[in-house]
């Protein structure tokens, strides 16, 4: 993007702006590369997508970290990692309504539920997706084989 989308004159500069978010009572705030217009009386400001996901992974990351345990927060993580209320109520087997209840404080989220979805973060954030891949396997498990399963072993561990 070169030219400001708002007045469509004057041409775009990269600049660090504070951006922030509250979730569940807390405000969290990070300098995010920004393209700010540089013509006058315009001052527009975007940022770029990846960045916004970026720093929705991270508030989930501080939210898990501090213990959070509204459903507000459970919400926000839930969508920090890209997934669906009933794709998430799918993966915990439990109901979309139950689930509804707990990210909107009708009723307690169980620990169980924020541990897990505390993992799922945990690992985003790392570029993993183990314990999705897991509890997906857990939905639709593997028919059985007779065939021995070979295992590799390392030494020293």
């Amino acid at each position: 993007m070169t030219k400001c989308p708002d007045c469509g004159r004057a041409t775009l500069r990269t600049v660090n702006e504070p951006q922030t978010r509250s979730v569940a009572g807390r405000t969290f705030m990070a300098f995010l590369p920004t393209s700010k217009c540089s013509g006058r009386g315009c001052g527009a400001s975007y940022y770029d997508g990846a960045v916004g996901i970026r720093f929705d992974l991270a508030i989930a990351a501080e939210l898990v970290r501090l213990g959070a345990s509204e459903g507000e927060a459970f919400k926000h993580m839930r969508k920090a990692v890209g997934l669906k209320n009933t794709d998430m109520a799918d993966l915990l087997d439990v109901d979309a309504v139950t689930l509804s209840r707990w990210e909107t404080g009708k009723h307690p989220v169980p620990r169980a539920e924020l541990a897990t979805l505390g993992a799922i973060v945990a690992e985003a954030v790392l570029g993993s997706k183990a314990t999705l891949d897991r509890l997906r396997k857990l939905q639709k498990p593997s028919a059985r084989s007779r065939r021995p399963v070979r295992l590799e072993l390392a030494a020293g561990r």
